[in-house]
């Protein structure tokens, strides 16, 4: 996790030194440019306009590109985010059913009292993860509220994980 966050780090210092590099770039033709067309008259003055404005132009569709594809990641960062939760969580409760399956019924009191035992520490450990499955379903519906690109795999995960969720909310009220 560390590395993952050092290494995004260093790729954000990477490119905001070439945008600043490409912003120097650009305020430099722009000066050129400016001394260029005091320099010289008439039609070689508006082509150097000309080129000045092409460059200015492309400079600004560039940043918004870059921005677009900046916000496409951080999204995607969302969605895969999302999906490991659900995943994790899943995972979990397949564990947990597994765990309640194999507790063997009760031939006696004190089978019984063992068995009551360990469904109560079961119980625990399901309410202990609430905040687990309440922030899952938030993010889920974060990003479906912002029509996010992946809204329809969004929501087929929620409705998937909703399923076992109903299940979980079953389990606590028998209890």
């Amino acid at each position: 996790m560390l590395v993952a966050a050092m290494t995004a780090s260093h790729t954000q210092l990477h490119a905001r030194e070439a945008e600043q590099g490409g912003i120097g770039q650009v305020k430099q033709v722009q000066e050129d440019a400016s001394r260029l067309q005091k320099a010289y008259a008439g039609e070689k003055a508006a082509d150097i306009h000309k080129h000045e404005q092409a460059v200015t132009e492309a400079w600004g569709e560039l940043q918004d590109a870059s921005s677009a594809r900046r916000q496409l990641l951080l999204d995607t960062v969302e969605k895969f985010r999302f999906f490991r939760m659900v995943r994790d969580l899943m995972l979990w409760m397949d564990d947990i059913n597994l765990l309640i399956d194999a507790q063997e019924k009760p031939r006696d009191v004190s089978s019984a009292d063992l068995v009551i035992k360990n469904h109560q520490g079961i119980k625990a450990e399901v309410d202990a993860r609430a905040d687990s499955f309440t922030t899952c379903i938030n993010l889920g519906n974060t990003l479906l509220e912002k029509n996010h690109y992946a809204s329809d795999k969004v929501l087929l995960h929620i409705q998937i994980y909703n399923v076992r969720f109903d299940g979980r909310t079953a389990f606590n009220n028998t209890n």
